[in-house]
């Protein structure tokens, strides 16, 4: 439910975060970031709503956790499970590209 939040919120906020982004690109232009990487992070409507699809693909998806991957008894009463968990966010890199989260 939250993914799906996220994604309407991001289509019903398109043009702030449009307006935004271009404050961005254009700051970075200023500053005299290289054109391929200043191509990098625009993001335009089409590119804005690839975002929103590849967030709603996620929400989409089975539930990771909690899934038994296998067990393997040990002894009388001692039982070994191997279970997905959540462990957290080891590293993210942005890139300087927009649409890079929901990748």
């Amino acid at each position: 439910a939250l993914l799906n939040a996220i994604g309407d919120a991001l289509l019903a906020r398109a043009d702030e975060v449009s307006t935004a982004n271009q404050a961005d690109v254009k700051a970075a232009e200023d500053a005299g970031m290289a054109g391929p990487l200043r191509k990098r992070l625009d993001l335009p409507p089409k590119k804005l709503q690839t975002v929103v699809d590849g967030i709603r693909a996620l929400a989409n998806k089975p539930n990771p956790l909690g899934r038994v991957l296998g067990r393997t008894k040990l002894a009388d009463g001692l039982e070994l499970t191997q279970e997905t968990v959540a462990i957290g966010v080891l590293l993210i890199i942005f890139e300087s590209r927009p649409d890079v989260l929901p990748q």
